[in-house]
């Protein structure tokens, strides 16, 4: 499918497009693939709710699993540390560098969320 030029430079202007379309349908196959991620992604969208209704044991069940599944990842110790804030448990509430374990945080959402646990 050949697109435009005036097209071109209109999904350009919307930034929908950076440079010269390629319809290559091949992906990064280094990366994980995102559906084999939405089992975790379900364990923290079933954490909000449980963090919401106040079941604080099965936030840390899950918590633990994305931990588990994920060490590498961020998120996991920041529902954990969610729980722990909501428990009012102020000494288990810290950033998860203090019990040894290194996490590269990524993006202002994770420094941010860090940044009020430790």
């Amino acid at each position: 499918m050949d697109t435009d030029p005036e097209t071109i430079e209109r999904l350009k202007s919307l930034g929908y497009v950076g440079g010269t379309v390629i319809e290559d349908f091949t992906f990064d196959q280094t990366k994980d693939d995102p559906k084999d991620l939405l089992g975790y992604h379900s364990l923290a969208n079933e954490i909000n709710w449980y963090l919401v209704s106040k079941e604080y044991d099965k936030v840390q069940v899950r918590a633990e699993k994305m931990v588990e599944q994920r060490p590498e990842c961020a998120l996991g110790y920041e529902k954990l540390g969610a729980v722990t804030l909501k428990q009012k448990d102020y000494s288990r509430a810290r950033h998860p560098a203090h019990n040894g374990t290194y996490v590269r945080l990524e993006g202002t959402a994770h420094n941010a969320g860090y940044g009020r646990l430790s």
